[in-house]
């Protein structure tokens, strides 16, 4: 667990100004459309990727965008904390950082699989 929250707070660390300089909702929390945007900076600022989902359009989440793109690969637990927060509407710098490290670690697993697959198609 030691690893898993020094990476969350790396991540924290990086998102931080970023999260800092948005707009707050009452809570001190951000918007759906904001944590969209936020995550979208950091995946082209940091990764170079863009990722068809979570891309900045200037909308919140909703029942044809992000959450059933991903919800085939996350673990139950995560979907339910994700739909937890986004009914609520609002979004910590925490929550920010957990769900950019899922969307890595999604990526990442998807990349092994794909490169296991290339490997098996050439009997490598």
């Amino acid at each position: 667990h030691g690893t898993s929250h020094e990476l969350l707070a790396q991540l924290e660390d990086v998102l931080r100004p970023m999260y800092e300089s948005l707009p707050k909702q009452k809570d001190g929390g951000i918007d759906q459309g904001m944590a969209r945007y936020a995550l979208s900076r950091y995946f082209l600022a940091h990764r170079g990727w863009h990722i068809a989902g979570i891309a900045y359009d200037g909308q919140s989440w909703n029942a044809s965008s992000s959450t059933p793109l991903l919800k085939s690969q996350m673990p139950g637990f995560i979907i339910e904390t994700l739909e937890e927060h986004l009914a609520r509407k609002h979004l910590g710098l925490e929550e920010l950082a957990v769900l950019a490290a899922t969307v890595e670690d999604l990526v990442h697993n998807e990349a092994l699989q794909l490169l296991s697959m290339a490997y098996e198609a050439h009997n490598l």
